[in-house]
């Protein structure tokens, strides 16, 4: 694996009684023109979606951790509901949903897919998830 490193100048040494500390404030850009939608850059809305699918992922990952844990043994501390949300079924559906949205939407990411194959892969998704809830 080869590492890029750019090459970094250092700041010349400064001494309290040279001018030199006027050379390092940042220029006023109060004269500079507003960004235009055009040169504004976003994130995919698809890629916000699994970001914050991944944090609901890692947050149903917890409570069925500690769900686990409090079913064989007692907790040294007390959560109300942790429980209820361990054998709740709505939580094991959204945990299931989430995990669908992810997998697919790596699995379109890795293969670099065009617009009708992540359609089709959103649709095994659902189908995926609907076969579960008909049969739970």
């Amino acid at each position: 694996m080869i590492w890029y490193t750019p090459a970094v100048q250092p700041f010349p040494p400064l001494t309290p009684d040279s001018n030199q500390w006027s050379t390092l404030v940042e220029p006023d850009n109060s004269t500079k023109e507003p960004q235009t939608a055009t040169e504004r850059r976003y994130a995919p809305f698809s890629e916000t979606l699994r970001l914050y699918a991944g944090w609901l992922f890692a947050w149903y990952a917890l409570v069925y951790a500690l769900g686990f844990y409090s079913s064989t043994r007692p907790l040294p501390f007390d959560i109300p509901y942790i429980r209820g949300m361990y054998y709740s079924p709505l939580v094991l559906s959204f945990t299931l949903g989430s995990f669908l949205f992810l997998l697919w939407g790596s699995v379109a990411a890795a293969i670099s897919a065009r617009r009708a194959v992540k359609i089709l892969l959103g649709i095994a998704g659902i189908a995926a998830f609907v076969l579960y809830r008909i049969n739970v």
